[in-house]
């Protein structure tokens, strides 16, 4: 099996790992030729996620979105058997006859700013391709895959300077969850980043329009969370939080609530929440933007723990901005043959869970 998918690999877009920062955002679409339908698969801990897309009159339209529950396992072999199986029956119910986007987790993941020398494409890529080596602790480059894209630079521009966003990761990853995929006959396109594909699709949605605010976006997952510092469509810097919505004790009848609704317990997992963002901004400042960045504007929550209602407000109080969730779905089209869907009732109230999925079927679009 494996020695198989290491020749699927090389047929992968991995210059595809990378999130791709749309130029134009006028209207929330691509290259405004119709497309037909795109999918992307968003595997979680405890479910899978799946969106079909399609660009129609230069907007995306969200045709599709399904929701899997999937049984948490302990061990990697059973997780590994439980997903197969499920993507078998996804892939028979919705018939898929092409392939579909992927991502991986940020924890899979290496991403971060570098700075180099104004040159050719060949040029930065090698110089990208040395930096993704040291980073991750000097890796062969043959272990490794990459990809960057340029962004503004932080501060004053630097006469024959860019700045780029590097994402690496060990191939021996990506290709575990290739072989998932494999396993179950689906063919994969490309490979993203969780947070980079939402952060496309929310930027698509309309809710990065002002490119002067840094905002915070914060994936709340079920076991962790994934912060990633936002100036105007821009990703700069992004962290782990070893914290998720199972760590919030509201609902299971043992919390005691305080005047405001909030359980002492949940008070004290926002406290830690708080703490770990205050001190990865806090590292984000001094070290990357070199305090050319001292606040950030607003918060925004997306994933499935954004669903508890008592973590907007909490954070919003503890961090003194504006905090919210995105439920609203924006400029972002959502079929009308969406509401014939037994269950659309449903996907609707849990609608931020699905950005990623989104996002990665957006990677289909011409």
């Amino acid at each position: 099996m494996t020695e198989n998918i290491l020749q699927k690999i090389s047929k992968i877009d991995m210059q595809g790992l990378l999130g791709k920062i749309p130029k134009t955002l006028s209207l929330p679409g691509g290259g405004g030729k119709k497309s037909g339908l795109s999918y992307g698969v968003d595997v979680g801990a405890s479910s899978i996620k799946v969106a079909g897309v399609m660009c129609k009159k230069n907007k995306f339209e969200v045709k599709e979105l399904d929701y899997y529950k999937v049984a948490t396992v302990s061990t990697e072999q059973e997780r590994y058997k439980l997903v197969s199986e499920m993507l078998g029956k996804i892939k028979q119910e919705k018939k898929l006859k092409s392939g579909v986007h992927i991502a991986i987790s940020s924890d899979n993941a290496k991403m971060f700013l570098h700075e180099i020398p104004q040159m050719g494409e060949d040029e930065t890529k090698k110089a990208v391709g040395w930096k993704a080596t040291q980073t991750m602790a000097n890796k062969n480059q043959n272990e490794l895959t990459f990809d960057y894209v340029p962004v503004p630079p932080i501060g004053v521009k630097k006469e024959n300077m860019q700045t780029v966003f590097v994402v690496a990761s060990e191939k021996t990853r990506i290709i575990k969850e290739l072989a998932m995929f494999a396993a179950a006959g689906i063919e994969v396109l490309s490979v993203d980043v969780d947070i980079l594909a939402e952060l496309e699709a929310l930027v698509c949605a309309g809710y990065f329009d002002d490119d002067s605010r840094v905002t915070l976006l914060i994936n709340v997952g079920r076991q962790e969370s994934t912060l990633c510092v936002v100036q105007g469509k821009a990703p700069y810097f992004t962290r782990n939080m070893k914290v998720g919505g199972e760590a919030f004790s509201s609902g299971n009848g043992t919390a005691v609530p305080d005047d405001g609704g909030l359980s002492r317990d949940d008070i004290d997992t926002i406290r830690s929440i708080v703490v770990s963002i205050e001190r990865d901004f806090k590292f984000f400042s001094y070290q990357v933007a070199h305090s050319t960045i001292t606040k950030f504007d607003s918060v925004l929550l997306t994933g499935g723990g954004c669903l508890i209602e008592t973590l907007s407000r909490g954070l919003g109080d503890m961090l003194g901005v504006n905090a919210v969730t995105t439920k609203d779905t924006g400029r972002m089209e959502i079929s009308g043959d969406m509401g014939k869907k037994p269950n659309w009732s449903a996907i609707k109230d849990i609608m931020p869970v699905f950005y990623t999925a989104i996002g990665l079927a957006q990677r289909g679009m011409p």
